[in-house]
């Protein structure tokens, strides 16, 4: 009889430990936190693990999940139905009300740093008339007076995105604490509260330590979090130099990094491929006047199956990963079943041939005696002159000649806003937010025109293609806003991107997170709705603290 196997068990979660970041902070309002203009990135995080959101985000699958509330969406797709669980509760052992949401948008109305919010809010029926002091309450805003943890809110039309856009902006702030700031005499009073600076009733995984002005914040595990109190003994965030140089003088134990960094028995790498949000590619000005040629699907098709990303994975990029349309692995919008287009050289031959270019003795592809050549333009970038690099040297075995053009990151951008058709095609990223709706970057109502001054966003070039503003709106615009329905619609947008390739569709990168070795459970993150995601359940094992 052979001996009995062992049984193998897996470390148990082991409270202790903290980690240690680089980050200015500046206030420990997330209100004042939701302002870029006076904000940090550190304030952002430092407060999300003090106030627990209204929703969050998975940064595996970018599904909006609840926060520190539910919802439902009414049949009207405007009407929304907030709950908040039993045990949702502030840190001075009040529970968490609906009359705690209401508190937040009525901050934001009253904060003169919070302005912009104001604009995202105006969703929100009525509540621009409350901003603006016509109406004392806000209209589309509802409590329920037989349960203090529901609350109804209506907004201006079915829309979306404003699941994730309105509603994960929205600050949950405890209305015994800061209600006394909200009055009507009591103008900007919110702005300058002492609590903005020491809160002590919050509803996050940890509350406040000790904030030392130019030095650090100490943040400590929240006993009596709702969700469970965190494994972490802490989290800090100390001022200092660079990320990489502070991480070595071992000052500090975790941060997102570009590069990978190893220090012995202490430091590791956390690669994460699901949750980066921002893709490498090369667009193709589909209204050139000098490279007529990328007004042919054909071409651009060519020009995708002549390139090999792989090259470029193997001796430049050594974390990248294919992508062939504009909605990313990491998102529960990703579409199934796309075309790759593997370098196939005598695949990218035909399609040239099919549309006229046929090389000639010199090795130059020609249609009606006019040289098939291309421009492509980036900035000083290193990795975006490598896929340049890589289009002059694959191209011309298909006889067309790429010239590189490097510009000032200033002027790339100024050029692309404007639709300046002088550009051939440049090498640039684009960047998800927290919900995926491509609106603002792909719909044609949004295209740049020089003749009314209409700049078109970061990183793209005016395009049309039949079908793709209907996909776009209807997965927008609802009434039925359920990721199964948007989904649908989301496939039909980007399979219509990937067959006209308006872009030589490149990669994303792994997101890359140092932390002490050891670390278990940790969830990288790329938006803000992601940041901290489930960090009461972070945990660093024995003998790596």
């Amino acid at each position: 009889m052979p001996p009995p196997i062992a049984p193998t068990t897996a470390p148990l979660p082991t409270p202790g430990g903290r980690l240690i970041a680089v980050g200015k902070i500046t206030t420990l309002q997330p209100l004042i936190a939701a302002a870029p203009v006076t904000a940090s990135s550190a304030d952002v995080l430092a407060t999300a693990l003090l106030y627990e959101r209204l929703i969050r985000v998975d940064p595996r699958t970018s599904e909006p999940e609840p926060g520190l509330a539910a919802w439902e969406i009414g049949a009207d797709g405007r009407t929304y139905t907030w709950r908040i669980p039993p045990n949702a509760s502030w840190t001075d052992g009040k529970p968490v009300v609906a009359a705690d949401i209401v508190t937040g948008l009525q901050a934001v109305a009253k904060s003169k740093i919070a302005a912009r919010l104001v604009t995202i809010f105006a969703e929100i029926e009525g509540f621009r008339a409350y901003a603006q002091g016509s109406a004392t309450t806000i209209a589309g805003v509802r409590l329920d007076p037989s349960d203090p943890k529901r609350l109804t809110v209506r907004l201006e039309r079915s829309l979306c995105p404003s699941l994730v856009n309105v509603f994960g902006s929205v600050v949950v702030l405890p209305t015994h604490v800061f209600g006394k700031y909200l009055v009507p005499d009591a103008a900007d009073a919110i702005d300058r509260a002492p609590e903005n600076d020491e809160p002590r009733v919050t509803s996050g995984p940890f509350v406040l330590g000790e904030w030392r002005r130019g030095d650090q914040l100490s943040l400590v595990r929240n006993t009596s979090y709702w969700r469970g109190a965190p494994l972490l003994d802490g989290f800090i965030f100390r001022e200092g130099g660079a990320l990489v140089d502070e991480l070595r003088k071992g000052t500090v134990n975790f941060g997102g990094v570009t590069e990978p960094i190893e220090i012995a028995g202490a430091i590791t790498t956390y690669r994460t491929r699901t949750s980066a949000s921002t893709y490498q590619f090369i667009g193709w000005n589909t209204q050139s006047e000098s490279a007529p040629a990328l007004r042919d699907k054909r071409v651009r098709q060519a020009l995708a199956y002549g390139l090999d990303w792989e090259l470029l994975f193997r001796d430049v990029v050594k974390d990248g990963t294919r992508v062939f349309t504009h909605h990313l692995p990491a998102s529960w919008a990703h579409p199934s079943g796309l075309n790759e287009y593997r370098y196939d050289r005598t695949r990218a031959e035909g399609l040239l041939a099919s549309a006229g270019y046929v090389k000639g003795a010199d090795g130059i592809a020609r249609k009606d005696g006019r040289a098939l050549a291309i421009t492509i333009t980036t900035n000083d970038n290193a990795m975006r002159k490598s896929i340049v690099q890589l289009a002059v040297t694959q191209y011309a075995d298909l006889g067309i000649t790429v010239t590189p053009r490097i510009i000032d990151f200033a002027a790339l951008v100024t050029a692309l806003q404007k639709g300046d058709s002088s550009i051939d095609a440049w090498v640039a990223g684009l960047s998800h937010g927290d919900d995926p709706d491509p609106f603002v970057l792909w719909h044609s109502s949004l295209q740049a025109d020089p003749a009314i001054g209409r700049r078109h966003p970061v990183g793209q070039m005016p395009f049309f293609a039949p079908g793709l503003d209907e996909a776009i709106e209807q997965a927008r615009n609802g009434p039925d806003c359920s990721l199964t329905r948007r989904k649908e619609h989301y496939a039909t947008f980007d399979r219509i991107l990937n067959e006209e390739q308006p872009f030589a569709f490149g990669f994303t990168r792994a997101k890359l997170d140092a932390g002490p070795v050891g670390l278990n459970e940790f969830v990288s993150a790329s938006t803000n709705l992601a940041a901290g995601y489930d960090i009461h359940r972070w945990w660093i094992a024995p003998g790596s603290k």
